[in-house]
């Protein structure tokens, strides 16, 4: 039998608390491993048994601990307290030892004890934050020695499993600190709040008015109406409801903008304001700051004027159904929506004549997400209906900068410089990828420049007062003009509202397009699991991809991936590819190249 088979056997015998108590009341100037192994009745000559006292030793500090050149009994205070910590951790791993087994069986249940719910809660912490949050590091100890994992997306399904969190859970949002409900004291302030006396309105509540938005639109805050040769554009009127610096106020700039995710929408404003008083709603008169346009027979706008309106919505429609009423000759509506298009087209041509471009870049629409049966569908841009509307909002937005700029408002203007655009004979994903590189992003400016993709001269946002806080601002500056009372903001103030709504835009933007990857890609993994579609069509992105090889945007979805695809393939060709896998946690499938 070699050696370290030997120490192996031997250290089995090597009882240090026996010996301990053996040798604690004898009086030594110092205790060498011959005394040990003597208490032991053990060979004192033995190598091997020399070794497994030290191997012991260095596995059990409780009763003896190395000193320079010898070795030091533990005094029996001190090993009192060492035992006494020792069945201290022994209690809380005995407890640790349940909880995890609670866990991975799935049983977990809340009349668990504080000291599990703050496990649990640390757990939580893990997955939404990694190690950013964590104060304690028994947590990973705890992961590492009772779960078998310190994975963020083992300990996710840990979680998931005993329905700790939802596994469609909107990590994203959480991990941005974005507050997705409202405190109890600002629902408190806003359940006070109530529309104003509106004597200094003009009353156009006579006049048939419409809102046109998505089906599922709560939060409306444009329409328009037609009075003779006069076109209304209504923007809805908030600076009543709560003034500048107020709570709400506060809470609507720290939020910044609205929301728009697959599975839910977190408004700037409290449901009472976004959906109910600050909203354009059917048969319910509504304040509004209005664009008067007078029109001539060429459907070209002659002049223009900003007023305060008091209306009444018609009646709301959705895009689908202005689709239906323009095709339909015999609609009531017919003359007034072709009307209204004839203006919006005019207006769009100018704009176009002056260097505006677009591109229909589908909106990706998901349903089924309650039930988890996804389906995803794509809408064009190009419906004249959602054409209407965006026209709508940009001469709102064009003649708002014209009248800040002309009157030395402080405003925030968006500005994009002049770019020269490569040109395709064919509009398609890989047109549109190679088109965006050329593009200069849009950027706010206190000072008026030129909008170049949008082909004005002058452009602000102020079409949105219940989604966007700029929005919201620039409607306050635009109402004291009208009103001939003090400027809420000035120009510092403005700037520093900009660049923080800018700051912030560019993260929200991201979430929301995570999220919407994120619901694709559980339509892909679906699509495995039912055996269902697996080959997709594709077009390729670029010539030099990366580690995980090249881009490529998939024919039918407005969504990019990589995989490896042959260096013969040039960019712009159509590939088919197979779906093989999807990683949720990582918000990434797994594509093979088809040959």
């Amino acid at each position: 039998m070699d050696f370290s088979n030997k120490v192996a056997e031997t250290i089995e015998k090597i009882d240090l608390k026996k010996a301990w108590e053996h040798l604690i009341n004898q009086d030594f100037s110092s205790i060498s491993v011959e005394h040990i192994l003597k208490a032991l009745d053990l060979p004192i000559d033995s190598h091997e048994f020399k070794v497994s006292v030290f191997l012991s030793m260095n596995n059990d500090d409780t009763y003896f601990q190395f000193k320079p050149n010898q070795i030091q009994m533990i005094s029996k205070t001190e090993v009192l307290k060492k035992i006494k910590i020792m069945d201290q951790r022994k209690i809380a791993d005995e407890k640790k030892t349940r909880l995890a087994k609670i866990l991975l069986n799935g049983n977990f249940h809340k009349q668990l004890k504080k000291d599990d719910l703050e496990i649990i809660d640390n757990l939580k912490s893990i997955v939404l934050y990694g190690d950013k949050k964590i104060k304690k590091t028994e947590i990973f100890e705890f992961c590492e020695k009772f779960l078998n994992t310190t994975q963020r997306s083992d300990i996710f399904e840990l979680l998931v499993k005993n329905k700790i969190l939802d596994k469609n859970l909107p990590v994203e949002l959480y991990q941005a600190e974005i507050p997705i409900r409202f405190s109890p004291k600002i629902h408190k302030i806003t359940e006070s709040i109530t529309t104003q006396n509106s004597d200094d309105y003009e009353d156009l509540t006579n006049l048939e008015t419409y809102t046109i938005d998505d089906e599922s639109t709560k939060d409306r805050d444009d329409a328009f109406s037609f009075q003779q040769n006069f076109l209304w554009i209504h923007i809805t009127d908030l600076t009543n409801l709560f003034d500048k610096n107020s709570e709400i106020d506060i809470e609507a700039f720290n939020r910044s903008r609205s929301i728009y995710l697959p599975e839910f929408t977190i408004p700037m404003l409290p449901p009472k304001i976004s959906q109910e008083v600050g909203s354009i709603n059917p048969n319910q008169p509504q304040k509004c700051i209005s664009l008067k346009l007078e029109i001539n027979s060429q459907n070209k706008i002659i002049d223009w004027d900003f007023k305060k309106t008091l209306i009444t919505s018609t009646k709301s429609l959705s895009y689908n159904e202005v689709e239906l009423i323009i095709e339909d000759q015999n609609h009531k509506l017919n003359k007034t929506f072709n009307n209204l298009d004839k203006i919006c087209f005019e207006s769009r041509n100018e704009r176009i004549l002056a260097g505006a471009f677009s591109f229909d870049r589908p909106q990706v629409k998901f349903s089924g997400i309650s039930s988890e049966s996804i389906q995803v569908m794509l809408e064009s841009n190009l419906l004249k209906s959602k054409l209407i509307i965006a026209e709508l909002m940009i001469i709102f937005n064009q003649f708002a900068a014209l009248f800040c700029y002309t009157n030395k408002l402080p405003a925030i203007y968006r500005t994009q410089e002049i770019i020269d655009l490569p040109e395709f004979t064919y509009s398609n994903a890989y047109s549109w990828y190679k088109t965006s590189q050329h593009l200069r992003p849009a950027r706010i400016s206190t000072k008026a420049k030129e909008h170049s993709g949008l082909g004005t001269a002058l452009y602000v946002q102020s079409t949105s007062p219940l989604r966007r806080f700029s929005d919201l601002v620039m409607q306050r500056q635009i109402k004291s003009l009208i009103d001939s009372t003090n400027t809420p903001y000035d120009i510092k103030e403005i700037s520093s509202i900009g660049v923080h709504g800018e700051s912030l835009a560019k993260n929200l933007s991201r979430i929301e397009e995570s999220r919407k990857k994120y619901w694709f890609l559980v339509y892909l993994k679906q699509s495995l699991l039912n055996n269902s579609v697996t080959i997709f069509d594709g077009i390729v992105l670029e010539t030099n991809g990366n580690t995980l090889g090249r881009l490529f945007e998939l024919r039918d979805f407005p969504f990019r991936f990589r995989c490896e695809i042959p260096k013969s393939i040039q960019e712009g060709s159509n590939i088919t590819i197979k779906l093989n896998s999807v990683d949720l946690w990582n918000r990434t499938a797994q594509f093979a190249y088809k040959f």
